[in-house]
């Protein structure tokens, strides 16, 4: 079965699933920069006797960009068994919906507060006129209160309720098409950069876009998509973030604003500091092979070779000396020990080669630095 008919590739819509046939495909999905999900592998359907006709899966976002660039035709099929019922080419998806409705119920209720808000608002606009000011016309929580005592006092008295399921499916198309709007703008402007999309429901985010064909590289960015008009949920960003230090992948948050077709683009990084503010851990990281006496919380005192020193200023001597050893004789025989950062309390310097001044100006920017992680941290 050929994809290409009059110019045009054909595309099967199935229900709420988009597919591909499979005779060409592989060519089609390279040309367009085409991620999707196939249901056979190529070697298995060229050897199967079996009618590979719906291989492969498409997003409803990739449908629209083909159908809206005039490269694609949809064939539309009600029945399996009686075939094809009907060809779009006009260019657009008259009623676009995404490819598995999830939290139906969610858009149901929400359209629902949305038409009895708007009757509210036609009441009090009637009831105190369009000029009205914006607090007599506001709606409240205790208006819903009163409409939803109303309703049950209509229900009570067999009244018949006036169901205005024209109105409310047109808010609730309205409020899908509202969802969509932003993966739809963002898949479009991404492909016009050249970069292959690819869904990122694994990693918690909206897309994965490539550089190059997924098999060649790995994925450069995780894709966020959001309505400028609506505000992000902090803790998902901050997990998203955790996720993509992890995969060593940056995100890239593509906000849409209604009615414009060219998304903004914000790029995030999780910070870790910057290791050029670290001027006092590289400054005892010069003193290594140097001698130095370490005073601890415990007034015992240590002589010894510095070895190795981290971030922490946890620290590692060697060839040690007890300048009390009266005091603590269990510390004779002991040639090599490893002190934590949080127990020392002085470090002597040597005298010779030591910049001081270059020691207080490590020391300032250190003390800076705690302050801001602490106040960042509040």
């Amino acid at each position: 079965m050929s994809n290409v008919c009059d110019g045009f590739v054909q595309i099967f819509d199935i229900g709420d699933s988009f597919f591909i046939a499979f005779e060409d495909s592989e060519q089609i999905l390279q040309k367009y920069r085409l991620i999707c999900s196939s249901f056979y592998h190529s070697k298995c359907v060229e050897d199967s006797n079996v009618l590979p006709f719906l291989p492969v899966i498409l997003f409803s976002e990739q449908v629209q960009v083909l159908v809206e660039n005039g490269f694609a035709q949809i064939c539309r099929v009600n029945d399996l068994i009686e075939g094809i019922e009907s060809f779009s080419d006009n260019g657009k998806i008259d009623k676009y919906e995404p490819n598995k409705e999830k939290g139906g119920e969610n858009l149901l209720s929400l359209a629902q507060k949305i038409l009895i808000g708007r009757n509210l608002k036609k009441r009090k606009r009637a009831l105190f006129g369009t000029d009205a000011p914006s607090n007599l016309l506001k709606i409240r929580k205790i208006d819903h209160l009163n409409e939803n005592n109303n309703n049950e006092k209509a229900a009570n008295s067999n009244e018949i309720e006036i169901c205005e399921n024209e109105e409310l499916q047109l808010i609730i198309n309205e409020l899908r098409l509202r969802n969509v709007e932003k993966e739809i703008n963002s898949k479009r402007n991404l492909n016009s950069y050249g970069f292959y999309l690819l869904s990122g429901a694994k990693f918690g985010c909206d897309y994965l876009a490539y550089e190059k064909p997924p098999g060649e590289q790995h994925s450069l960015f995780m894709v966020i998509c959001s309505d400028v008009n609506k505000s992000l949920n902090l803790y998902n960003l901050i997990a998203t973030s955790r996720v993509s230090t992890q995969v060593k992948k940056k995100i890239l948050l593509a906000v849409v604003s209604p009615g414009t077709l060219l998304p903004y683009y914000l790029e995030i990084n999780w910070w870790k500091g910057d290791g050029n503010l670290m001027l006092f851990f590289s400054f005892f990281k010069s003193l290594v092979g140097r001698e130095v006496i370490i005073e601890l919380k415990n007034d015992l005192s240590i002589c010894g070779t510095l070895h190795s020193v981290d971030q922490y200023l946890n620290v590692k001597v060697t060839d040690i000396n007890v300048t009390d050893v009266e005091r603590h004789p269990h510390m004779i025989s002991v040639k090599n020990c490893f002190i934590r950062g949080s127990v020392i309390r002085y470090v002597h310097l040597p005298s010779d080669g030591i910049d001081t001044q270059l020691l207080q100006e490590a020391t300032r920017k250190e003390v800076l630095q705690s302050r801001q992680q602490g106040t960042s941290n509040k």
